[in-house]
């Protein structure tokens, strides 16, 4: 997960698009009605996620307001995500937010839509709140879907909110076996409401396979090229080369799965010494 600045547009602003040439009718006016509401909702939203509260927030307190769950997605799907609407200008910048369209969940995955941080199901009074949306890739959208904490410590880590860029809380050990595999958890000196809170972000995303997908998949790229520096240079080499690899692999994220990858790679005796060694006969 990797830190995004909040989104520039205003929630009232982006309500002011939705109505934008909006047809007369009872729907724009029951938009209009519940329009305090959503800022209201607004309001309190960003309260509780600069205080790492979002996992505390009450439906009852994003109570529709008058809005029907009809309303709740004309607002979005035929107006935020309409190319012919107005509003659809604010979704484009929050899709253009992420760096590279990289997914700042999973940090690995490109960005494919936008997330619902809560869901507009449950909290129909943000649905449109850019504080709420998230640009995701596929697969942390899908992973995600409807997921509603049930308090501050299970409530997944916030691109907006949450600024853990440089708290290291990610780490990677190596299991034995052929081919090696490769378990991602949150290290155990991390403070417990983060450490909570990330272990919820690895398993709700299902993080723990993904990484360990990509790390396999990284291992099989890098393990013939790895057991000839060893044959030739020897293991000082190897595990000079994977520290290398950590720092040009994981960037500027101290918690990238690649990062953490290389730095488990190059302190593990049996992956340096014993599984290289051995490669020649395995394949």
């Amino acid at each position: 997960m990797f830190n995004l600045q909040r989104p520039g547009m205003g929630h009232e602003e982006v309500i002011r698009d939705i109505l934008y040439r909006m047809r007369l009718g009872p729907r724009r006016v029951r938009i209009e009605a519940a329009t305090p509401h959503m800022l209201d909702a607004g309001r309190a939203y960003a309260v509780a996620g600069a205080g790492e509260r979002l996992g505390d927030a009450l439906p009852r307190e994003f109570a529709a307001g008058g809005l029907a769950s009809d309303d709740v997605k004309y607002q979005y799907e035929d107006r935020l995500l309409s190319k012919s609407c107005r509003a659809r200008r604010h979704y484009d910048a929050l899709m253009e937010s992420a760096p590279n369209r990289r997914c700042p969940y999973c940090g690995t995955g490109t960005v494919y839509t936008l997330d619902h941080y809560l869901p507009k199901s449950v909290f129909p009074t943000v649905s449109v709140c850019p504080d709420n949306l998230v640009p995701s890739c596929r697969d942390c959208n899908s992973e995600k879907g409807e997921y509603r904490p049930t308090g501050a410590s299970t409530a997944i880590l916030h691109p907006y909110f949450d600024d853990v860029d440089d708290l290291p809380w990610l780490s990677a050990r190596i299991s034995r076996g052929t081919p090696p595999v490769v378990i991602y958890r949150v290290r155990g000196d991390v403070l417990n409401e983060l450490r909570l809170r990330a272990e919820a972000h690895l398993h709700v995303l299902d993080l723990v396979n993904r990484y360990s997908w990509l790390a396999a998949q990284a291992i099989a790229d890098d393990t013939a090229r790895l057991a000839a520096m060893l044959q030739e240079q020897g293991v000082d080499a190897v595990r000079a080369h994977l520290r290398e690899q950590a720092e040009v692999r994981g960037g500027s994220r101290l918690n990238s799965w690649a990062r953490m990858l290389y730095q488990a790679l190059a302190v593990d005796d049996w992956f340096c010494e014993n599984y290289l060694a051995d490669v020649d006969a395995l394949m």
